[in-house]
């Protein structure tokens, strides 16, 4: 504070109240307080695979064409987990919320500061609403896959913490044209050469399913059932698995 101001003061003050009333709400001056920004983040690394994770299979037994809608879906488990630096602030009792947007719903979760607790939800995926149906013939079977990416996905958050606000100086006597004065902490602590900045860094490894979509198979009944093997005449003999 000498530095900045010149002359070393009385009492020095961070917020209210004071020994001369509430000064910061009188002046409307801000109290000195941490501030945790996030300060750039970026993806480190991406890991798709394609798979199926349902199958559905419908046969038309009947002598008549049938119409059934384009609809398949299936419950998936999306989860979320935090690394945390070595460096940075310590742990505390600092609370954040996290929403990622998928296009099938939001996965929100609220952690805590340094936390490695792993984080999930259970959400529909797949393609629940109304597209254009598929007549399936007499004797036909569609099978119908719902295929989907699961992706693991490694975000990159880097937070900044500061001291933001005003330190208030009492001089006793009159210095210049006022008892009182309040520079801002970040230019007492840069008078002083004193660093105002601790980056602490998260990562967040989510693991969810992307892009559902299906792909269908439509076939004759007897493709499926058929042995292509005469039963006529054919001696009956007990099966036996190895």
């Amino acid at each position: 504070m000498k530095i900045e101001l010149g002359k070393e003061p009385k009492d020095i003050f961070l917020h209210d109240p004071t020994f001369y009333g509430h000064l910061f709400r009188k002046f409307k001056w801000e109290p000195v307080q941490r501030s945790i920004t996030v300060h750039k983040t970026k993806i480190v690394d991406i890991i798709k695979e394609d798979l199926i994770i349902k199958k559905h299979e419908f046969i038309n037994n009947s002598t008549s064409v049938v119409k059934s809608k384009r609809c398949i879906y299936e419950m998936v488990e999306n989860t979320a987990q935090s690394l945390w630096s070595e460096g940075g602030i310590a742990e505390d009792e600092i609370f954040y919320h996290v929403d990622f947007n998928f296009t099938y719903g939001h996965f929100k979760y609220k952690n805590k500061w340094r936390s490695n607790k792993t984080h999930g939800a259970r959400m529909s995926f797949g393609l629940t609403k109304k597209r254009n149906s598929i007549f399936i013939k007499p004797n036909e079977t569609v099978v119908t896959d719902l295929i989907a990416t699961k992706m693991i996905m490694i975000i990159e958050v880097e937070y900044k913490t500061e001291l933001i606000g005003s330190a208030v100086a009492n001089y006793a006597k009159l210095y210049g044209t006022y008892h009182f004065w309040a520079p801002s902490i970040q230019s007492i602590m840069k008078a002083a050469n004193m660093k105002n900045e601790l980056l602490t860094t998260e990562e967040i490894e989510v693991r969810c399913f992307v892009n559902p979509r299906s792909q269908e198979v439509v076939k004759p009944a007897h493709d499926v059932y058929s042995s292509g093997f005469k039963r006529t005449g054919m001696r009956k003999r007990k099966r036996k698995f190895e």
